[in-house]
């Protein structure tokens, strides 16, 4: 048929046109971090699968400390309870190789599943054996660091923001994480004497921080060692360095603000 090769080329243009795809992303409005709205469809999937397949049962593993110390006051465990009897020291002696323990677990952890979100929880980890460790700037480092890595953990979590996939999602292994996260938010309350109106607080209240911290610190490693160790064969919603989906994604963050 006469001019049928023009006309099979003009189809495969438009089908292959990228202007066509360009008009469609300008049609779309603009998202921005800071609009809790745009958030809203990438975050609510996520709390539905935490509803539905995280355990609760470790959120209450961050009380366990408190009932520890009142439990050793009784026995007369000094050692666990009492500034007399050196309980801060008791502590600091078990988190310093505990921290190093956690950090070297998360530092595997990421290099066995390539995953840039176990990395972020190495670099934490890091963070708080050096804070463990006291040497200088380490009072103020350590919250300084903290920010920051939670500022590239929220920048990472919106460039990636259409990769989040609750099916992707080690839910247990996220419980754990939620408990370390409560635990430690516990002890820093305990630490600003929060709970001073309570008799017998003030006997207690060295004991109840270093326990509860060193107890944060376990559940940290505790949160390293569960779940499967294996790489999912697609990777992560997030971590997986390489393929179509990563691809897509790191276009689509390209084209938004």
């Amino acid at each position: 048929m006469p001019g049928g090769g023009s006309s099979k080329a003009f189809l495969e243009a438009i089908r292959v046109d990228p202007d066509a795809t360009e008009c469609s992303n300008r049609s779309r409005p603009r998202q921005r971090w800071w609009r809790v709205s745009d958030w809203r469809p990438y975050v609510l999937p996520m709390w539905a699968g935490w509803r539905r397949e995280a355990p609760t049962w470790p959120l209450a593993l961050p009380l366990a400390p408190v009932v520890f110390v009142i439990a050793a006051q009784r026995l007369g465990w000094a050692m666990f309870y009492s500034p007399d009897a050196g309980c801060k020291a008791t502590y600091e002696n078990i988190a310093v190789p505990l921290m190093v323990v956690t950090t070297c677990a998360w530092v595997v952890r990421a290099w066995v599943g390539r995953s840039r979100f176990y990395a972020l929880l190495a670099a934490q980890a890091f963070v708080f054996t050096c804070r463990e460790v006291h040497f200088s700037g380490t009072h103020r480092g350590v919250y300084l660091a903290t920010a920051a890595i939670a500022v590239w953990a929220v920048a990472w979590a919106w460039r990636h923001r259409e990769r989040l996939d609750p099916k992707g999602v080690d839910w247990r292994q996220m419980s754990f994480l939620a408990a370390t996260v409560l635990a430690y938010a516990v002890a820093m309350v305990i630490q600003r004497r929060a709970f001073k109106w309570i008799p017998g607080e003030r006997g207690l209240h060295l004991a109840l921080e270093e326990c509860t911290e060193t107890a944060a610190h376990l559940l940290f490693l505790g949160t390293a060692l569960v779940g499967s160790w294996r790489r999912r064969p697609g990777g992560s919603s997030i971590d997986s360095p390489s393929g179509p989906a990563s691809r897509e994604a790191d276009g689509a963050g390209d084209g938004v603000a």
